[in-house]
């Protein structure tokens, strides 16, 4: 870090029912090299006694919140992150999904790259696959408004020299570095979201504001991916918060195109889901597609 200056991050981890996971990536984070730091730990309403366990294991490493109950992603982190915008103390935050593993030097590139430039708001590292390290989850992302989709930047490409330099995304996921006045400038997350598309929705509101987002290549995470959720809940939210984000960020003739591709989409994930006889599942897809 140019002139030993080092902002203070805030790294903010929700823990719902993830016990071994949490452990492990808490246990990563001890071994990173960026020296002004502190951990804020989420318990999301597990439960078990998961807040009891990493308290006891990580006393005076981590500060514990516990939620009552599972407020949802969005409503998790906003717990963590209107008590750092309190307190006043630190400069970025950190939001960093909890089945993650890091590189010792990964917020100290991000931090970097993040300083080099008031005009970025939101960084993020390179993901790889937790079980394939050399492959790419997601670069960042961009979006396209006209269909609706999501593109992961490099996703399931080995790495290599076409992702060696940083570049600017519509969004970033699964560890979302935040300066403090962007947060100010657009808010927290849109809790409405509950569950997915809030990142992706708090990154289209920055770039609204004229902030940039990049992807910083020598910052690496793994990431395991493997999601926490019932699978009928998945449904219900993923469903609805897709059509919930295009309402509220794409424009009307862009809502023209995007509709048939998502009634299509809905109908084949119907097909798949009956075949596999999981009518629950079904049940609540088409509950998300109604609300």
């Amino acid at each position: 870090m140019k002139g030993n200056n080092y902002p203070k991050v805030a790294i903010i981890i929700l823990n719902w029912n993830g016990l071994k996971d949490t452990i492990e990536c808490l246990e990563s984070l001890k071994k990173i090299t960026y020296p002004n730091y502190e951990v804020i730990l989420v318990d999301n309403g597990s439960s078990g006694n998961d807040a009891d366990v990493l308290n006891e294991k990580y006393k005076g490493y981590i500060k514990l919140l516990r939620n009552k109950e599972n407020l949802g992603f969005a409503g998790g982190c906003n717990i963590a992150i209107r008590e750092v915008i309190k307190e006043r103390k630190s400069d970025y935050i950190l939001l960093l999904n909890n089945d993650t593993v890091v590189e010792p030097d990964f917020l100290e590139r991000l931090i970097d790259i993040g300083e080099g430039d008031k005009s970025i708001g939101i960084l993020g590292p390179k993901i790889y696959f937790y079980k394939i390290p050399d492959t790419i989850q997601c670069f960042g992302s961009k979006i396209n408004f006209w269909f609706g989709r999501t593109l992961g930047i490099g996703s399931g490409k080995k790495d290599g020299s076409k992702y060696q330099k940083n570049i600017n995304v519509d969004s970033v996921s699964v560890a979302i570095l935040i300066k403090k006045n962007v947060i100010q400038d657009v808010g927290l997350f849109d809790e409405k979201f509950f569950l997915y598309w809030e990142e992706a929705d708090w990154c289209t509101r920055a770039r609204k504001r004229n902030w940039k987002i990049v992807a910083v290549s020598a910052s690496h995470v793994y990431h395991k991916g493997q999601s926490s959720v019932p699978n009928p809940v998945f449904w219900y939210f993923i469903t609805k918060n897709h059509r919930l984000f295009m309402k509220k960020h794409a424009h009307f003739y862009q809502l023209l195109t995007f509709y048939p591709v998502y009634f299509f989409t809905f109908l084949v994930r119907i097909m798949r889901l009956v075949k596999a006889r999981s009518f629950k599942c079904i049940l609540f897809l088409i509950k998300g597609a109604l609300e």
